[in-house]
């Protein structure tokens, strides 16, 4: 209905589970075992397939290390700058950021 059409995709590089960034490839295959990033392996493919088989103008962002206010509190800058915040404002009166080997 609309040929003029452009698609983006945010994908996050977990959809591949664990991986080096620093050696990530194109050709990865989706192996996530977190549900919502697998979801996000199954639409990028979708968008490829609508690129390659309908000449769609799709495109897909592959996020690696990035910050967003967005950003969940499991990741370790989040939890950073939330527990900074906490002591800060008298919340808390320390930082804990668990098991940092893994």
């Amino acid at each position: 209905m609309c040929p003029d059409a452009h698609f983006y995709q945010a994908a996050s590089s977990e959809m591949f589970g664990k991986i080096n960034e620093n050696t990530a490839k194109r050709e990865f295959k989706v192996l996530s075992t977190k549900p919502l990033r697998l979801c996000q392996g199954i639409c990028t493919l979708g968008m490829h397939q609508l690129q390659e088989s309908y000449g769609m103008h799709a495109s897909n962002g592959i996020l690696f290390n990035h910050e967003s206010p967005r950003r969940g509190i499991e990741f370790v800058t989040r939890k950073i700058t939330d527990g900074v915040a906490r002591i800060y404002h008298g919340l808390a009166n320390e930082l804990r950021l668990g098991n940092l080997d893994g």
